[in-house]
């Protein structure tokens, strides 16, 4: 039976926040690939924390990882942030107000999200460590207002740029070139529409 209570997330998010954006858009890209491909992968994926690093290397080039990872990350990203930038915020501030990184990634993690984004525990907690870094680092608030202004900018935009004649033929193949494991990515990249 798998331990999805916050001391088994907070284990894994203090494991995590020794990690680079980069180190940890390759772990999801791995824990992905374990449940994907791996025997048992299904299985672990339902933890916060299992053997995934040593099972799914052999599958796909770090390159390929990290490709996956920001992958599922720009699907994650979007339900986790929608949750956390919900009207009623109030409630998402005393979940992380006054905390570590590995406490809101933990306190995220164990909250309902689990239940909500269609995604298992092992790839939640990375998600929600990346969101707890930004949290940390800018507040709730601006970090809801940004992300906010990105999607208004998103939706007057994205009907006059980008598309098949721009040699982009996906939503996820611009996601992939512009993505580089940062929570807001580059003016370069919000001027494509991803």
């Amino acid at each position: 039976m798998s331990d999805l209570s916050y001391e088994a997330a907070l284990a894994e998010a203090e494991r995590l926040a020794r990690l680079s954006d980069d180190a940890l858009i390759e772990q999801l890209g791995l824990r992905v690939a374990d449940a994907e491909h791996n025997p048992g992968g299904k299985q672990r994926a339902q933890s916060f924390s299992a053997p995934f690093a040593h099972t799914a290397e052999d599958l796909l080039s770090t390159e390929d990882l990290r490709k996956l990872g920001r992958r599922w990350w720009g699907k994650l990203q979007r339900e986790i942030m929608a949750i956390i930038c919900d009207k009623n915020r109030e409630e998402m501030s005393k979940i992380t107000g006054g905390k570590t990184i590995p406490q809101i990634a933990a306190s995220l993690a164990t909250a309902g999200v689990v239940a909500v984004v269609a995604a298992p525990p092992a790839w939640i907690i990375v998600a929600t460590s990346l969101v707890a870094a930004k949290i940390a680092e800018t507040g709730i608030d601006a970090m809801c207002e940004l992300w906010s202004e990105r999607l208004s900018w998103r939706s007057s935009v994205l009907p006059w740029c980008g598309g098949p004649k721009d040699g982009v033929e996906d939503a996820d193949e611009a996601a992939d070139a512009c993505d580089d494991g940062e929570l807001f990515r580059s003016a370069a990249c919000d001027e494509l529409g991803v």
